[in-house]
Parts: C-alpha cells; sequence; structure tokens
C-alpha cells in the first residue's frame, strides 16, 4: 500500500515541473497513474481527511 507520504512527495514533484508529468512521476514514487492525478486535482481526497470530515459531521448533529 502506498504511504500517505510518499504521495505527498509526489504532488510536491509535480507542483514544481511546468507540465506535469504523471506518468513518470506515478511511476517514480510506485503510485499508481490515475490515483496520482485524482488527487493532485483534488477529486479525491485522502482517506485520512475523508474519515476525519465524515466524524465531524457526525458529532455536529
Amino acid at each position: 500500500m502506498v504511504s500517505e507520504q510518499d504521495i505527498e512527495k509526489a504532488i510536491n514533484t509535480l507542483d514544481m515541473q511546468l507540465i506535469p508529468n504523471y506518468s513518470q512521476v506515478a511511476r517514480d514514487f510506485s503510485i499508481k497513474r490515475i490515483t496520482l492525478i485524482r488527487r493532485y486535482k483534488g477529486i479525491y481526497a485522502s482517506r485520512q481527511e475523508v474519515t476525519s470530515l465524515y466524524y465531524k459531521l457526525l458529532t455536529n448533529i
């Protein structure tokens, strides 16, 4: 399983590129390309963020 630190490092690497090369960065960090693209574009959040939001919504009821 890919660690959250690896995904963050990959996203930081993409931020430094003028034209993001998702395929190469995904290979370098052993991350699925589609997962990297979705996380980079903000389509998906990390499991930790989603769980935190879920519990926060439950406690605000």
